[in-house]
């Protein structure tokens, strides 16, 4: 005879199967609903299956919605709530699947089998080629982790460095490994929102997984800051997830930017770089780095995975039910073409309309 809990929990997965939202699935299996024995990456493309076959109604109701967030949401003070609801989570955590420097965005591969840690070093070598960084320039990196693009730059270029975040933890643990590092005397890092950067006053600016927290009607904002800080004839260099413009392709990421990143909005390339164009930046350089991100996200995952007991001592339960669906399920959207990740170079003209830059790309990208 069928128990009554058998009984009730028939019908819950029946209709989770019949709604063919991965949300869903996610989001049971968060709360407890709904288990997964063996491979989570074979859940993950099953997943994926079933995000390719969501019924029309479904994917219009998505593309009609995603982006009606207001705008007030993203508050400098609401900003701060967000990243620090996740990037302070517990640094003891992300040193389980980070690299030895902790850079927590899309690492540069040369081949599928290199080492994490060699691939994010190249990663940290192309963005400061790209902004053809010399000695004794001022650089500022808008969004600035745990510190490790400000010091290699400083380190490995001579520039003078400046990191801003609005992350407790980043903020205190990138300022020990300055420290650490011998770097004191030329980066610095302190806790400003973007939107309060002063005009002016640097030659090169990057900012690496940022743009995905600032909101999409907020991205005018976000380019005009830079803008201003930018000295004329100076370069900026913006590293973040898109999506394809296309409705039908955004579809699958809800359980992400709603359980993972607060308030996390994903804009596609074409918009981002138009924003760039009317606010009068010169599009010198654009780089998608999809099947890295792929690599990255599996390299992370496995570290989780050996580490996942671990992990338990840092973050409740639930946070880890969540990581187990968050590293394999991106790792999976990346490889689908779901989401893709770009790197743009742009340059502010100086008064002549010039931008003082190589005229062939040998310099600024890695083999």
């Amino acid at each position: 005879m069928t128990s009554p809990s058998s009984f009730e929990m028939r019908p819950r997965f029946g209709s989770l199967v019949a709604s063919c939202d991965p949300a869903a699935f996610a989001e049971a299996y968060v709360d407890g609903r709904l288990d997964i024995e063996g491979d989570i990456q074979a859940a993950v493309q099953l997943a994926s299956y079933l995000r390719k076959i969501r019924p029309p109604s479904i994917l219009r109701w998505l593309g009609d919605h995603r982006h009606e967030e207001p705008h007030e949401r993203h508050t400098m003070a609401a900003d701060r709530h967000d990243v620090r609801e996740h990037y302070d989570l517990s640094d003891d955590f992300f040193r389980l699947f980070l690299d030895a420097q902790m850079i927590y965005s899309c690492a540069y591969f040369a081949n599928p089998e290199q080492d994490l840690d060699q691939a994010q070093e190249r990663k940290l070598d192309l963005v400061c080629r790209k902004l053809h960084l010399r000695p004794g320039e001022s650089f500022l990196d808008v969004g600035c982790g745990w510190g490790a693009l400000a010091i290699w730059a400083a380190k490995h270029y001579g520039v003078r460095a400046h990191g801003i975040t609005l992350s407790g933890n980043q903020l205190e643990t990138a300022r020990t490994a300055v420290a650490a590092a011998g770097l004191s005397d030329r980066v610095t890092i302190e806790e400003r929102h973007y939107q309060a950067l002063h005009g002016g006053s640097f030659d090169k600016i990057a900012s690496v997984g940022m743009i995905e927290h600032v909101g999409i009607p907020n991205y005018d904002a976000y380019v005009t800051a830079p803008y201003r800080a930018l000295l004329p004839g100076g370069l900026l260099l913006y590293h973040g997830i898109t999506q394809p413009a296309h409705p039908a392709a955004r579809n699958g990421g809800e359980f992400v930017l709603k359980s993972v990143f607060p308030g996390a909005e994903i804009g596609d390339l074409a918009h981002t770089l138009a924003v760039m164009e009317q606010r009068g930046f010169e599009i010198l350089d654009v780089q998608s780095l999809r099947p890295h991100y792929a690599l990255t996200l599996a390299a992370w995952n496995r570290r989780y995975v050996a580490h996942r007991a671990e992990a338990a001592h840092f973050v409740s339960p639930r946070t880890l039910r969540i990581w187990d669906l968050y590293l394999p399920g991106c790792r999976q959207a990346f490889e689908d073409g779901v989401i893709s990740v770009h790197q743009c170079l742009a340059a502010k003209p100086d008064e002549k309309g010039s931008v003082p830059v190589p005229l062939t790309r040998e310099e600024m990208l890695l083999s």
